[in-house]
């Protein structure tokens, strides 16, 4: 157990912490909102755990609610190997589908959470900058 807490626990205990402190110094870090200007489907996880660490379980499930996921999720990645293949994958579809299914809910419902906003995404600066460029050209 010491040589798989120094392998795999540790070392991700210590990124998730690295995580948190860049986030809370430059804001938000997730390459897909940065891409598209749209929110990922894991969007507010990291402000639920923060709030749970505050005592705020009612803000925890307001920026994500399946936040209570992730010790499952970080268990079942550590035990791959010894949770049996059918189980572990009839789970891993589980919560993708829960993750997919409240993306679309809180996409759709406008959720204060969630970014939306096409025009802050790389993707469309780049156009709009090849656009601008090639029509002034």
């Amino acid at each position: 157990m010491k040589d798989k807490f120094k392998k795999t626990i540790l070392p991700a205990v210590m990124a998730v912490f690295a995580y948190l402190l860049v986030a809370t110094l430059l804001g938000s870090l997730c390459p897909f909102r940065r891409m598209t200007g749209f929110s990922c489907p894991g969007c507010g996880m990291t402000r639920a755990c923060r709030a749970l660490l505050s005592g705020d379980i009612r803000g925890a499930f307001y920026y994500h609610p399946l936040f209570p996921l992730l010790i499952p999720g970080a268990i079942m990645l550590i035990k791959e190997d010894k949770i049996p293949p059918k189980v572990y994958n009839i789970s891993f579809f589980l919560i993708a589908c829960s993750f997919a299914a409240v993306y679309i809910i809180r996409m759709a419902n406008g959720s204060p959470v969630m970014s939306r906003d096409f025009h802050e995404g790389l993707l469309w600066k780049t156009y709009d900058l090849i656009r601008r460029v090639i029509g002034n050209g």
